[in-house]
């Protein structure tokens, strides 16, 4: 999945049935978002204007958001269960649109959830 920083929020891009980025069939969601438990998820973290940091401490996730950079992490999250999204903005001022719920649930109602965006 592709995390990008922009106006101080969050746009969370998964890929379609066709497994590939900037097609179509992609689903896009944020500042929350889903991810099914049990599967390593590589994220692919970018920005279109400032610094971020993109924060889910529940899960261990941390990675920095660059304009014009990608920064990868890959996590794997075995049980469902949430995880606040509190990405900070490194401007120092506080935006609301930069906090989201991360919800990892199981493989069905993952694919529920992404068949609904």
């Amino acid at each position: 999945m592709r995390v990008v920083g922009e106006h101080y929020g969050w746009r969370v891009i998964f890929p379609g049935p066709d497994g590939r980025f900037e097609t179509a069939d992609d689903g896009i969601s944020g500042p929350d978002f889903h991810l099914p438990a049990g599967v390593s998820i590589r994220l692919e973290v970018t920005s279109h204007d400032y610094l971020y940091l993109l924060k889910v401490p529940r899960f261990a996730i941390k990675v920095m958001a660059v304009p014009e950079m990608t920064m990868t992490a890959v996590v794997r999250i075995e049980e469902p269960a949430t995880g606040e999204l509190t990405g900070d903005p490194m401007c120092g001022f506080q935006h609301g649109d930069l906090t989201g719920r991360v919800t990892v649930e199981s493989w069905e109602d993952f694919y529920r959830w992404q068949g609904s965006l």
